[in-house]
């Protein structure tokens, strides 16, 4: 017999009585249960909550027209930091602009006319006391002609005087009269024209809180031609160019947004958690949250909502 083949029966003897030792263990260790062991400590259990959601800024606005018009000046661009008051959007204010200057023109005409009523009630009230004065003038003057015409009507009735002296008499007592009742007339004239310019003065005064709310409401729709950022913050969506138009929403339509702006020193997570895990999770709790454009980094967090 060769030695090749001492060889191979040997390596097939070798094989037979190996898978004879392997059948009989796995045969012998059948239904045995495989048990762990360890050292027995004292140690916290651990309860772990996995969920999926987004990365959110605490703080956002998302900046909208309160007017309809054309942007005319977009000096921001997405990524840039801004601070509060900083400029964002220039809307066109062509019309704005004349509205203010037509109102203002408006409430300065106003207010020129109620200077002049003023001037018209002072001499209005003059003509009142020159027209009192004269009627205080005229009963005197009727007085003194009545006092007079009744002295000649008795000396006239005893045949004393001449009838043409008597004539007179009558003549100065009737002109006295008459005179009387034209300075009430004078007065009662003055009067009505001071009570209708001091109406005209109440008209226009009412008239001119009008015009001045009017102004107040030109100013405003002027004032929101012009967009500022109410935050410090960065600008994180920017969907509009220069040349657009900004829609301001109305009831069951939204407006045009024009920009997003974050404040990103705190970011939170929202995350859609399970309702059998909810009851997990308490206010405090530590997070540890996996971006996916950080790779493997972990952010540390707290549940606060």
């Amino acid at each position: 017999m060769t030695t090749k083949k001492k060889v191979l029966i040997a390596a097939a003897l070798a094989v037979v009585i190996s898978s004879t030792v392997g059948y009989s263990v796995v045969a012998r260790n059948r239904g045995v249960v495989t048990v762990q062991t360890g050292r027995v400590v004292r140690q916290d259990l651990t309860q772990s909550v996995s969920a999926n959601g987004e990365i959110r800024p605490k703080k956002y606005v998302n900046v909208s027209s309160n007017m309809m018009g054309r942007i005319v000046r977009l000096p921001v661009k997405e990524g840039d930091r801004v601070r509060d008051g900083d400029l964002l959007v220039q809307l066109e204010s062509i019309q704005s602009a004349a509205d203010v200057n037509a109102a203002e023109a408006t409430l300065d005409a106003a207010q020129t006319e109620i200077e002049g009523m003023s001037a018209s009630i002072r001499s209005a009230e003059a003509a009142v006391t020159s027209a009192k004065a004269e009627i205080t003038r005229s009963d005197a003057d009727l007085a003194r002609a009545m006092q007079n015409f009744e002295r000649m009507d008795k000396m006239n009735k005893e045949g004393l005087i001449a009838k043409d002296a008597y004539d007179r008499a009558k003549a100065d007592y009737d002109i006295s009269a008459a005179q009387l009742n034209a300075a009430k007339a004078r007065l009662a004239q003055a009067e009505a024209q001071l009570a209708q310019v001091q109406s005209q003065r109440s008209s226009t005064s009412l008239r001119i809180a009008q015009q001045r709310a009017a102004v107040t409401r030109a100013r405003d729709q002027f004032s929101k031609t012009t967009i500022r950022s109410t935050l410090e913050g960065i600008i994180t969506y920017l969907p509009v160019n220069e040349g657009e138009i900004a829609i301001v929403g109305v009831q069951n339509q939204p407006g045009t947004v024009l920009m997003t702006i974050a404040d990103m020193s705190v970011i939170t997570a929202e995350l859609k958690v399970d309702e059998t895990d909810i009851v997990n999770v308490k206010i405090g709790q530590e997070a540890k949250i996996k971006v996916d454009a950080l790779g493997e980094r972990e952010l540390i967090g707290h549940v606060s909502e």
